[in-house]
């Protein structure tokens, strides 16, 4: 297919790639061609919600001016969104209305997040994408985000959001997924259960990381249901748990004095009575 666009590159090979805006569904057509599954939007005008259904595009809208910056919490938003669709393998085309300016910014900020300087993260879009920055406000800004992006946005802390958004959407787009309850999965969990109880007793490590994993994907899908029937929320779950495990260690969040194992249990199995 011939490419309709007047700038459309490769930014990282098969994973990141900018243009100008896709303003018709001959380009949408291109992108879906090239692989590419997302977008991201910086342009104030959307892309039509028909198409992007149409092509099974995933969308993050993050509109900003012409010649402006974003936000800092536009920013998080974005980088949270790139380091979903590399976990996903999903390929991103990022756009503004030209391909350059706000284009350019957010793919020197997505080098900087990857341990690129500022310096190294402007000459790499110039020597990508053949194009400045359209604005010395727009460079400012890369320079300020290389200085405090640590203050706001920690990558490492993103991977249980990334896991639950991950089941999330499998129940929402997988049929079998889709089909489940509460009570079908328990059989799978039990399997699940069983297979971690194997793979310890022979100390496999490799395999008790890959069943600790199973075991915890059933217990995210019964969060999950649970969310969808509003009967609780992820943050429900884990604070209880937080909170039961505080109110059973006096000795240790307390000035209760309890020094061996055996202390501990009987004193958990009191607690555990007085519905502690």
């Amino acid at each position: 297919m011939i490419n309709p666009f007047n700038n459309f590159s490769w930014v990282v090979d098969k994973f990141i790639a900018a243009s100008e805006y896709p303003d018709n569904e001959e380009k949408l057509k291109f992108l879906k061609d090239q692989g590419i599954g997302s977008i991201v939007t910086l342009s104030e005008k959307k892309i039509d919600d028909s198409l992007l259904k149409k092509y099974k595009f995933r969308n993050l809208y993050l509109p900003i001016k012409d010649f402006d910056i974003p936000k800092y919490s536009d920013v998080k938003k974005f980088l949270t969104w790139m380091n979903l669709m590399e976990k996903w393998e999903i390929p991103t085309l990022i756009h503004c209305d030209a391909g350059i300016g706000r284009t350019g910014t957010m793919l020197a900020i997505f080098f900087i997040s990857k341990g690129k300087n500022p310096k190294e993260s402007i000459d790499l879009v110039k020597n990508i994408r053949n194009y400045n920055l359209e604005s010395l406000k727009q460079e400012k800004f890369i320079y300020e985000i290389s200085d405090i992006l640590r203050d706001f946005y920690y990558p490492e802390d993103e991977i249980f959001y990334i896991f639950h958004k991950t089941v999330e959407t499998l129940r929402k787009e997988c049929p079998w997924d889709r089909k489940q309850t509460k009570e079908s999965l328990l059989k799978y969990f039990e399997d699940e259960f069983t297979e971690l109880k194997e793979a310890i007793k022979k100390n496999d490590i490799d395999n008790t990381v890959e069943e600790l994993g199973d075991v915890l994907l059933e217990i995210m899908f019964l969060i999950v249901i649970g969310e969808e029937n509003n009967e609780f929320k992820i943050n429900d779950v884990l604070n209880r748990v937080i909170e039961k495990l505080v109110k059973r260690h006096p000795h240790v969040f307390k000035d209760e004095i309890i020094k061996t194992a055996e202390e501990v249990e009987d004193r958990w199995e009191e607690l555990k009575k007085n519905s502690i």
